[in-house]
């Protein structure tokens, strides 16, 4: 079970880094507005789901992808967890999938759009049967990381691994502009550049209107949001145990904080472990759900009393609905104050 979480953590940490632009205002926080235990809900499902990696609402649905299943999506009924049914194969038709990122470019809770090599798709749920549209992505590159959709129909992503920036745009003309500085230099990484991409490998989230986006390291209690434009608003840091100054240059001692976010017009939502590769090996304790405005206020802390890898949130209903791949038998779902 040890080396199965570790497995688990390692195949999470893959999205994208935090840079800077412009100029902002610098924030330091000691303490989260409140802290809350929440007691999950357990909801048994039939056995439709393998090693499931993300989900999403969509109206009254919930939708759970799954990269090892021949069907990717299973559909639940987001109160009743009825199972509806499955859709979406491998293929090559006009609604097939091909090699889905993990991670959403977008999602509001009535649409998910998802990177798919070449192409975006845009998945709803009409009359209770998924609708598929796709466009194609304007600069053609071998592969995309940490993809999110912009206002304007301008998408960002990380820029590519030998390139010293940290964040690409792409236009909806075709252009791109590589910009964004690392916090430090390769150096103290033996001058790998790699070394240092991965030392400050993170995780971006745009809000659903696209007007700002948020970029938070895996390794450091410190995110960034940005306008649209990729103007730096404000620089966060959090002074909250547990908080290292500086990202380990040993990969092995680092503290893994979030593997994974959300968004909404009102807050960012942050999945985190905030434990090491060992501490995660001991299960030392479970993750939280960390909220904060689009300020960058750390308002609220949820501790939870379960593993899971995965999580969406209905805002509206206080709801976080989570997963966990090793247990695809079980939707949890946590009552926020």
């Amino acid at each position: 079970m040890k080396k199965n979480i570790l497995f688990v953590c390692a195949l999470i940490l893959l999205s994208a880094c935090t840079g800077k632009g412009g100029r902002g205002t610098d924030e330091t926080y000691t303490a989260f507005g409140k802290e809350v235990s929440l007691q999950s809900v357990k909801h048994d499902v039939p056995p439709v789901s393998l090693y499931p990696r993300n989900m999403f609402l969509a109206d009254s649905f919930l939708v759970v992808y799954n990269d090892k299943m021949d069907t990717l999506f299973q559909v639940f009924d987001k109160i009743t967890f009825d199972y509806k049914y499955g859709f979406g194969i491998t293929g090559g038709g006009p609604n097939d999938f091909n090699t889905l990122s993990t991670y959403w470019v977008s999602s509001d809770g009535k649409k998910c759009v998802m990177q798919d090599m070449q192409s975006l798709r845009e998945v709803t749920i009409e009359n209770g049967h998924p609708v598929i549209k796709s466009r194609m992505i304007p600069a053609q590159q071998s592969v995309y990381n940490g993809m999110v959709q912009l206002e304007d129909s301008v998408l960002l992503c990380d820029a590519d691994m030998d390139k010293n920036e940290v964040f690409m745009f792409i236009y909806p003309n075709g252009e791109t502009k590589n910009w964004g500085s690392y916090p430090e230099s390769a150096e103290r990484f033996g001058g790998d550049l790699a070394a240092l991409k991965d030392a400050y490998t993170g995780y971006t989230v745009a809000s659903p209107k696209g007007d700002r986006f948020a970029s938070f390291y895996a390794y450091l209690r410190q995110f960034r949001i940005f306008n649209s434009k990729g103007e730096l608003l404000k620089a966060v840091t959090l002074n909250i145990d547990p908080c290292d100054v500086q990202v380990s240059a040993d990969p092995e001692k680092r503290c893994i904080y979030p593997i994974a976010v959300y968004a909404t017009d009102n807050y960012i939502y942050t999945l985190n472990l905030d434990m090491t590769a060992q501490e995660i090996g001991e299960l030392k304790h479970f993750p939280s759900i960390q909220v904060f405005t689009w300020e960058g206020e750390p308002v609220a802390k949820y501790n939870l009393d379960c593993m899971i890898s995965c999580f969406t949130i209905d805002e509206a209903a206080k709801c976080i609905y989570g997963m966990f791949v090793e247990n695809e038998h079980t939707i949890y779902t946590f009552q926020m104050d």
